[in-house]
């Protein structure tokens, strides 16, 4: 209608994800309303309302709203990477053309032991700060994977994370790329550690993923506030761009600014 009920849209909408489990179907038909409702942050609420009272696991739930709020102007595409801190000092924060000094690692996965950026060096890197539960971040990773393919000479992706306490767990045989894995908290570092491994194997991941020993330096350093941002650094180690968010126009920009590093 050219003038909806949005009572009655809203009241359908929460009805609707909580009766239905076919998440590409709620997703295609939430994002065409939402495009042309009145108020479309009232009909995201009532979903969001509706998909908490559904029968989803976790996972399905944290990739529909991720997926819902993808393509709206007013919330970003990445997660919040530091809940509650506030942005770093501008002047901390590497700019474009600025060299990345080398970083401490406390733990490599699926990488040579004592990773060291500055080996590097004559590469393009592409920086990926992101976490295992973030599920925009887990979109991006086929993306990386193609992207280390289709370069293995000259291009270099690094993952990197710190320990945030919790995780998608992947250990199940059954659990499926991108979103199919369990939800787990109140873990120690080596348990947060030890879920990497099946991530990488589910998700084919061919470049390694390290844990910084400074669990500030994508905020204090990169500037990160929300994951996954993708820093791009040209050969010589300088910071050629970034990109925060996981949508195809993020990928695009991400293509984009490795191609200008590679020339």
């Amino acid at each position: 209608a050219d003038a909806p009920d949005m009572a009655r849209l809203a009241r359908w909408g929460e009805a609707m994800v909580r009766l239905y489990h076919d998440t590409s179907m709620l997703e295609r038909m939430a994002k065409v309303i939402a495009a042309r409702a009145p108020d479309p942050a009232a009909f995201r609420v009532a979903l969001a309302r509706g998909v908490f009272a559904s029968g989803l696991t976790t996972a399905q739930q944290d990739a529909f709203l991720q997926s819902l709020y993808a393509e709206s102007p007013s919330q970003p595409a990445a997660r919040p990477a530091a809940p509650g801190k506030p942005a770093a000092p501008a002047g901390n924060v590497v700019q474009v053309g600025q060299p990345v000094e080398n970083f401490a690692v406390d733990r490599v996965v699926h990488g040579p032991d004592g990773f060291d950026l500055a080996a590097c060096k004559g590469k393009v890197v592409v920086l990926d700060f992101f976490a295992s539960w973030c599920g925009p971040c887990r979109a991006a990773v086929p993306h990386l994977v193609q992207l280390q393919k289709d370069h293995p000479d000259d291009v270099q992706v690094v993952g990197v994370t710190r320990y945030y306490g919790r995780g998608m767990d992947f250990s199940d045989p059954d659990a499926t790329a991108p979103h199919g894995g369990k939800s787990v908290g109140d873990l120690d570092r080596d348990q947060e550690g030890a879920l990497y491994a099946p991530l990488v194997e589910r998700f084919g991941i061919n470049y390694p993923i390290v844990f910084s020993r400074d669990q500030e330096l994508a905020r204090e350093r990169f500037g990160v506030t929300g994951i996954p941002t993708m820093y791009v650094l040209g050969r010589d180690g300088k910071v050629v761009g970034k990109v925060v968010g996981a949508g195809e126009p993020q990928h695009a920009e991400l293509l984009r600014l490795v191609a200008a590093a590679r020339q």
